[in-house]
């Protein structure tokens, strides 16, 4: 359980605190989160991927590499 005591305060300012707890998460809403944050991991490593080629050609265009020795 999580957030065993939680305190609220009224709108005539005076305070009440609540004794009890959250439910555990599942483990399927878990498993859907870490779904999607994989997802988008791969879609932003994907993302960065194409950066780096990107920047590469330019480099490779800006500053030619010398000819190979024989």
């Amino acid at each position: 359980m999580t957030q065993m005591v939680t305190r609220h305060v009224e709108p005539d300012g005076s305070v009440c605190y609540g004794i009890g707890g959250r439910s555990p998460l599942t483990l399927t809403g878990i498993c859907d989160a870490l779904l999607t944050q994989r997802d988008r991991s791969y879609a932003a490593f994907e993302g960065f991927q194409a950066l780096v080629g990107e920047q590469t050609k330019w480099m490779m265009e800006v500053w030619p590499q010398p000819p190979a020795r024989a």
